[in-house]
């Protein structure tokens, strides 16, 4: 699958992940990892772009990054057969690396039926990610 059209297909989630609230401070989440001096929460934004989280990757265990994988999980568990397939190569991965780290409780692993989990970490960002990048950074 191309990238544009895995793009295209991760283009509202990606949307409705930019777009989560901090419950605690009415910030936007996606703009709270950016400009947090650590970037593992960063990451979990490009787990539909098929990027898998860096090794040692150690989450903050935030709500934000909550609400970012029960996102993935809930559109995983309701999209058709085919789609979402560079999140369904990454998610179950990202998802334990923030379970080891957080609890058993933080995010669902079982969101996955029938995907396999890549070994491939792609080195350039998708056109979601830079989309998605520049509508909350600039004004």
């Amino acid at each position: 699958m191309s990238n544009t059209t895995s793009g295209l297909q991760s283009f509202n989630l990606m949307r409705d992940a930019g777009c989560l609230p901090d419950q605690a401070t009415n910030a936007y989440c996606f703009v709270e990892a950016a400009h947090s001096s650590n970037p593992a929460d960063l990451y979990f934004y490009q787990l539909p772009n098929g990027i898998l989280l860096p090794n040692g990757t150690i989450p903050s265990c935030s709500s934000c990054t909550k609400s970012l994988l029960g996102l993935y999980s809930q559109a995983l568990q309701n999209a058709s057969k085919g789609t979402l397939s560079d999140l369904r190569k990454t998610y179950e991965s990202g998802a334990e690396v923030a379970m080891a780290q957080c609890g058993s409780g933080y995010a669902q692993a079982s969101a996955i039926t029938g995907g396999a989990l890549s070994g491939e970490i792609r080195s350039a960002m998708s056109l979601t990610a830079i989309l998605l990048t520049l509508a909350v950074l600039v004004p």
